[in-house]
């Protein structure tokens, strides 16, 4: 990853519109780890992928799934049980 950024090349070589299969994104709101945009992003991100969503999670910190893990589970297992 590393040399990747050093190498200034573009992380994704196709667009996000050629993903085919569905996306889930989770973050948590004010994690200081992450830009304080975060929710802009995803909302590009799902308006580019044809079936993705996002969820951010109240509860802060870094990851999501560390500092909110019931709720992360249960948002995983719904998005796989409408998307399978």
């Amino acid at each position: 990853m590393l040399r990747l950024i050093t190498s200034e090349k573009s992380l994704f070589v196709d667009s996000l519109e050629s993903l085919c299969c569905p996306l889930l994104l989770t973050g948590s709101k004010n994690d200081s780890a992450l830009r304080s945009n975060l929710e802009e992003e995803y909302q590009a991100i799902i308006q580019e992928v044809p079936r993705a969503q996002f969820k951010l999670f109240e509860t802060p910190g870094h990851p999501a799934i560390g500092t909110s893990a019931e709720k992360v589970a249960e948002t995983i297992k719904q998005f796989i049980a409408e998307n399978h």
